[in-house]
């Protein structure tokens, strides 16, 4: 995982760096809920090659990802970074990272302290997004955002990214219709279905 220091942010071009911005869990990992068997855990077909063309044209690669099994108590910080290790080490074998993981804990009524710490991480609020900027340099408009669900995507139209992408997956019907909904009260919120990550455009 690359690193960068106050010192770098003020360097020119700091800000202007495009991101491809990824949910975890059915975007890079299929989706078993509350998953913690590093067994189980395989990359989704395809994911590493977008991956690494997102680095060759200079984008960062970020993943924000919905944690609510944290803050339910399903399982531990430890757990977290076990998966989050074993995923990393998938993609070490294909010669590929990630330049920042941000996860989001929090769920409403949670009693567990950690998790109720920064709230607007959870999406769809723009919390995860925002932090990214701020360490990173990123500039939204020129970024990738894509995501299995309806809460992934709407933070991304907030924060102006312009390429959306849904995946497809077992949820997709219900989602779409979220979707159709948010794009009432939106008009201008446009995203693109997608079965394969060859059909992302950069």
């Amino acid at each position: 995982m690359n690193q960068i220091h106050e010192s770098d942010k003020n360097i020119e071009g700091f800000g202007d760096q495009s991101c491809l911005f990824l949910d975890r869990d059915g975007v890079i990992v299929p989706d078993i809920p509350y998953n913690t068997d590093i067994k189980r855990i395989t990359l989704k077909p395809g994911i590493d090659t977008l991956i690494a063309k997102a680095h060759a044209l200079g984008h960062w690669v970020v993943i924000v990802s919905n944690q609510s099994g944290l803050g339910r108590g399903y399982f531990s910080w430890t757990d977290y970074r076990r998966v989050h290790q074993k995923i990393c080490a998938l993609l070490a074998d294909k010669g590929q990272w990630v330049d920042l993981a941000l996860c989001a804990p929090y769920y409403d009524g949670t009693e567990f302290a950690q998790a109720k710490a920064r709230p607007h991480f959870r999406k769809p609020a723009l919390g995860m997004f925002e932090h990214a900027q701020q360490e990173l340099g990123i500039a939204f408009t020129n970024s990738i955002m894509i995501g299995d669900s309806a809460t992934d995507l709407m933070p991304a139209f907030q924060c102006g990214i312009k390429k959306i992408y849904l995946v497809d997956s077992d949820k997709k019907t219900g989602e779409v219709a979220k979707l159709a909904e948010y794009q009432q009260a939106n008009p201008q919120f446009q995203y693109k279905f997608i079965t394969e990550y060859t059909e992302v455009g950069f």
